[in-house]
């Protein structure tokens, strides 16, 4: 009985894993593929599914100045470098997660080391992407704030 216990825990464990890996399959901001099918609101072959800071549809729904949209591009081009090393760490991670969920006997130690591992990098992400976020507000005026924060609610509101 324990050991019909414990493979069936390691089932869930590792079907668990697999739901995790996939929510993090699309890395946001890049990657993203034209749509060939026509569906998803946006006609055939635009493009959909991106993530990530789009700044000329920022520039033109709030009306940006030159010089604000040279500060936001200028945000977002010092994090580059370190939103990519994070993608890239969490893409190896769920490489390894892969590996692990193929291998018998299953390791739940080294599952959990791996899966506390790639929950630090999607922390880490989030930290960033605040902090990214935090700068380019600054670059707004007080006007523009809140004429994004009306746009976000009624984004939000129609979800």
């Amino acid at each position: 009985k324990k050991l019909s216990t414990t493979a069936l825990a390691s089932v869930l464990a590792l079907s668990s894993l697999g739901f995790v890996a996939s929510s993090y399959a699309m890395p946001s901001g890049e990657g993203y593929e034209k749509c060939m099918h026509g569906k998803h609101g946006k006609g055939y072959g635009e493009k959909h599914g991106r993530r990530g800071f789009d700044i000329e549809r920022m520039a033109e729904k709030l009306n940006l100045s030159d010089e604000q949209r040279t500060s936001m591009q200028t945000i977002i081009d010092e994090s580059k470098p370190e939103i990519t090393a994070l993608r890239e760490k969490m893409r190896d991670n769920r490489k390894q997660l892969k590996k692990l969920a193929h291998t018998s006997p299953f390791n739940e130690a080294e599952a959990r080391k791996l899966a506390d591992a790639q929950g630090d990098l999607k922390a880490d992400m989030i930290v960033l992407r605040m902090q990214q976020r935090s700068k380019m507000r600054e670059v707004l005026t007080e006007e523009q704030r809140m004429q994004m924060k009306e746009m976000r609610e009624k984004r939000h509101s129609r979800q």
